[in-house]
């Protein structure tokens, strides 16, 4: 039989790796750690938000007393939110308290902050 290399002062087996390969004092199992989890709620609201903004900023074609004029998704929404509110006085409430939230976000310097909208109906045909 052949000599076996003598073994350290530990015994060797199942969970009792040789002294050369265990982890020196202070240092980890697993040195880089486990990868940080994104946040998805945050990016994906981020996300949305950006992509409102964008279609809001778009130009679209519409017809006004029989002239084709071309403006941005935001202004046509301006645009209708004044005609609902001179035709119904609910619509009319909404849009004084949008109003007013607007003005007190920008007199408390919140102006770039977005607000909630709620709008009735849907929007009428336009030609893009």
């Amino acid at each position: 039989m052949t000599a076996r290399a003598p073994l350290d002062d530990d015994n060797i087996g199942y969970g009792k790796p040789p002294r050369k390969h265990q982890f020196k004092p202070g240092e980890s199992g697993n040195p880089r750690g486990r990868p940080r989890r994104k946040p998805e709620g945050d990016s994906a609201s981020i996300a949305l938000f950006r992509s409102v903004i964008n279609s809001l900023d778009r130009n679209i074609g519409i017809t006004v007393n029989g002239r084709k004029k071309r403006i941005t998704v935001r202004d046509f929404l301006v645009e209708k939110l004044i005609r609902e509110a001179l035709k119904d006085p609910k619509a009319c409430a909404n849009l004084l308290k949008l109003v007013e939230r607007a003005d007190r976000a920008h007199s408390e310097g919140r102006a770039g902050e977005p607000l909630v909208i709620q709008v009735y109906g849907g929007l009428p045909e336009s030609e893009v």
